[in-house]
């Protein structure tokens, strides 16, 4: 997965203001000081940071609300399996009311946060479920389930909203 994309966004603002101050320095000119370096070094960082903390604050609230959480499928019985804070919930597709996925396609193409998306599992007799693209793949684990239960709804971000 592209989780970690912004990373290499923070990257790209110091490595272009190296290259502009190198460029300068090779070239003969020498017009850019050491503060004009900073300067710039700032700038393009601050801009490119603007952008990238609603990736970085999206993945810490995927990644807390994943940490303690395991799925698993058991083909013997064709159940699944959700270990969540202590709790077991076990259920088949049988089982399943409605599966809503959340992704985030509607927004800007190649942002931190366009590759995040989580669903939402209704059970019949049971808890919902709330299952991230951390702990699974989603598009990939969807085809196990009805089609006639999930449901696709897009979003400009796929904010993680916990009930």
């Amino acid at each position: 997965m592209k989780h970690f994309r912004y990373g290499w966004y923070l990257l790209i603002g110091p490595a272009f203001a190296l290259f502009i101050f190198i460029k300068d320095i090779y070239s003969g000119t020498n017009s850019l000081s050491f503060l004009s370096f900073i300067l710039i070094l700032l700038a393009v960082t601050f801009g490119l940071a603007i952008v990238t903390i609603p990736g970085v604050v999206m993945h810490i609230t995927y990644y807390n609300h994943d940490k303690n959480k395991y799925i698993g499928y058991d083909p013997d019985t064709l159940k699944w399996t959700v270990y969540s804070n202590g709790t077991y919930i076990s259920f088949s597709s049988e089982e399943i009311k409605k599966i809503t996925n959340h992704g985030s396609d509607k927004g800007i193409i190649g942002a931190p946060w366009s590759d995040y998306e989580f669903s939402v599992i209704e059970l019949k007799n049971g808890p919902d479920i709330l299952v991230t693209c951390l702990s699974l793949n989603i598009k990939t684990i969807i085809k196990f389930f009805p089609q006639e239960t999930i449901s696709f709804q897009s979003h400009y971000a796929a904010l993680l909203s916990v009930k």
